[in-house]
């Protein structure tokens, strides 16, 4: 579903090719490598965790990492 931010959320169909795509480019932008590990603290149905993080990492053979329910991103950042 689209986020609502302008009317009423609605359901929006994407393709295999488009979440694929979707993160093999962005990961490129970002110049994602097969050195790198991505933290993927959202559930795989937003589309971070789908489309940047698991086919985006699945597209550069980078490391994925899910965090546990103890995760606490404030003591990450420090």
């Amino acid at each position: 579903f689209t986020s609502g931010t302008t009317g009423a959320p609605k359901g929006a169909t994407l393709t295999h090719a488009n979440i694929v795509n979707n993160g093999n480019f962005v990961t490129s932008a970002i110049k994602l490598t097969v050195d790198d590990r991505l933290c993927i603290p959202v559930p795989l149905y937003h589309c971070f965790g789908m489309s940047m993080g698991t086919m985006g990492c699945v597209s550069k053979g980078a490391t994925m990492v899910f965090p546990g329910e103890g995760f606490d991103a404030g003591a990450t950042l420090k």
